[in-house]
């Protein structure tokens, strides 16, 4: 929320809608939603991020900790989600109860 802005925060959720990028200068990035909290809420994965998560895929759960920034251009939404680390939770899919296994964490 606004009132996070310049904060760290985790979220768990579900990825969707990855859309991995290059950049003008080569640098392999990306954008993606996460399902939270009945809510859909862009992230952006920066190289120095995205580099270390070649198994991440729409569907994924995971936590993740975000920087919450202020969005200049406000056809975007009022946040800026900025995935400073994140872990893939490993889970079992039943219908619509998710199991996930948060040990090793």
């Amino acid at each position: 929320t606004e009132s996070n802005v310049g904060e760290n925060i985790k979220i768990v959720g579900k990825i969707k809608d990855l859309r991995p990028i290059v950049t003008r200068g080569g640098k392999k990035m990306a954008f993606a939603n996460i399902s939270y909290l009945g809510s859909q809420l862009g992230i952006t994965f920066f190289n120095n991020v995205w580099e270390n998560i070649p198994s991440l895929k729409e569907g994924d759960f995971v936590i993740t900790t975000v920087e919450v920034q202020e969005n200049t251009n406000k056809e975007y939404g009022d946040i800026n989600l900025i995935c400073k680390n994140i872990n893939i939770l490993d889970c079992i899919s039943t219908e619509e109860t998710y199991f996930l296994d948060i040990s090793n964490l």
